[in-house]
């Protein structure tokens, strides 16, 4: 994971390079049977999905400005 995430950084991986890329493989993985998608939730499942969309959102996962205050979590997992 180390790894992809400093490619990612390194390249500057943006947004739409990352969705192309994972369609690509998503359509390899169709070539087996339509209904795979388990590239799409190992993305994030690594965390290259996140990674990705705060290089180029900046501090915020949200694509858009969004009404209202922000909201602030902070928690442990189980």
């Amino acid at each position: 994971m180390r790894d992809l995430h400093d490619f990612a950084r390194e390249v500057r991986l943006t947004e739409e390079e990352c969705d192309t890329a994972l369609g690509i493989v998503t359509r390899l993985g169709r070539l087996t049977t339509p209904s795979h998608n388990e590239v799409r939730l190992m993305a994030g499942s690594l965390s290259l999905s996140t990674l990705v969309a705060l290089m180029n959102n900046g501090e915020s996962i949200v694509r858009s400005p969004t009404e209202g205050p922000p909201l602030f979590f902070t928690g442990r997992p189980l």
